[in-house]
């Protein structure tokens, strides 16, 4: 391996020592020689660089390089496979007054084992485990044929898969925003295409938590902070999906998300807990079953659908009830953490907010719920398909 930056030697000075002006100056040229064989291999653009970059040395160009560290480590993909198999034959031959009596028997038996495990290392693992056995037996008087299959897959979205998706109006994850604890927040950043970056007031600004979830960040609303977005721009008029990462401080008619002011949607949780899709002061949409805990963090999802005006809820990733109301939405100013125009403010914790114009598939949504499972570290339910199959034939002579 090549010597980047080798020790240098720098000239010792004492109280003194005649010539100390020349000492130093040899000094100052041997450090900045070595300062300038450093800065000669880095080749970074400072304005490009982004969370969970790293620096790596490029040995044909002899510089260091700034590179997504997702692409830097290779998928690894390990099988293990085992056959046996066993033949067995036997004859026997009896002659007894005249009479003749032969059997014959023949046994084979075989077993196949396989396995396979790949995996990525982006924060996300995907694993396929497969497994096959079969036996077979058989003899002169019956044969029969036995095998099973089993296969269980759980497929991670690659990283930064909510903000990936098409059609995403506004996308937060506190851990993504610049604060120390406890810091007010004055602006929320929109990680879709739209630029609906959300903003608070002097006096109600909600603040930092670095360490509230998990190691991760989460912005806490006091009961009195919301942030706001004047136009909301590709704001849902009918479909949309929207999921969120809240853990209450308590529970009383707490409003998450609000467009409107008026006749538009609104997520909140009613007065037991529950979450809840309302058209402001119109109709209640649905409501999900399971009312949210105090002190716990919960993954919320709604999914709704104007046309045949089913609404869905998720909750930690398990269906959670709905309802049916066909409604259509009026669009204009966005609100975090309050409903417009009234006293009903949210109090907790937010790390994450999606909002998307339309309402997503149900892999897309396991996604999603897979997304925040792996970062947070959350218990989160997602989809996983196990089939097997069994058959058995029995052939009498």
């Amino acid at each position: 391996m090549p010597t980047i930056i080798s020790p240098i030697n720098l000239h010792k000075i004492e109280l003194g020592t005649q010539g100390w002006t020349a000492i130093i100056n040899d000094n100052f040229k041997r450090l900045n020689y070595t300062y300038f064989r450093l800065a000669a291999m880095i080749d970074v653009t400072v304005t490009g660089i982004q969370d969970n970059d790293i620096l790596v040395y490029n040995a044909s160009t002899s510089k260091w390089e700034v590179n997504r560290w997702l692409s830097i480590f290779p998928t690894t993909t390990s099988s293990t496979s085992t056959t046996s198999s066993t033949t067995s034959s036997s004859t026997v031959t009896t002659n007894t007054a005249g009479t003749t009596v032969s059997t014959t028997s023949s046994t084979v038996s075989s077993t196949s084992t396989s396995s396979s495990t790949v995996s990525t290392n982006t924060g996300y693992t995907t694993q396929s485990t497969t497994t096959s056995s079969s036996t077979t037996s058989s003899s002169t008087t019956s044969s029969s044929t036995t095998s099973s299959s089993t296969t269980t897959s759980t497929t991670a979205p690659p990283g930064e898969y909510p903000a990936s998706l098409s059609d995403l109006v506004f996308g937060f994850r506190a851990n993504l925003i610049s604060g120390n604890d406890t810091d007010p927040i004055d602006t929320v950043e929109d990680l879709s295409s739209n630029n609906n970056d959300f903003t608070s007031s002097s006096t109600a600004r909600p603040t930092m938590h670095t360490d509230e979830i998990n190691g991760k960040k989460a912005l806490y609303f006091d009961g009195n902070d919301y942030l706001t977005k004047a136009t909301l721009t590709n704001c849902p008029s009918g479909d949309f999906t929207f999921v969120t990462v809240v853990n209450m401080s308590g529970t009383a008619n707490y409003p998450v998300f609000m467009n409107g002011p008026s006749s538009g949607f609104v997520v909140r949780l009613d007065a037991s807990a529950r979450p809840q899709v309302v058209k402001d002061g119109i109709a209640n949409i649905a409501n999900a079953n399971t009312a949210l805990g105090t002190s716990a963090w919960s993954v919320v999802t709604v999914a709704y659908k104007s046309s045949t005006g089913v609404c869905r809820f998720w909750k930690n990733g398990v269906r959670d009830g709905g309802g049916t109301s066909s409604q259509t939405f009026s669009t204009g100013v966005g609100y975090i953490g309050q409903r417009g125009g009234s006293a009903n403010f949210f109090n907790g914790y937010m790390a994450d907010l999606w909002l998307y114009n339309r309402e997503l598939s149900g892999d897309e949504i396991d996604n999603i719920h897979q997304d925040i499972k792996n970062f947070y570290g959350l218990t989160v339910a997602t989809t996983t398909t196990t089939t097997s199959s069994t058959t058995t034939t029995t052939t009498a002579p």
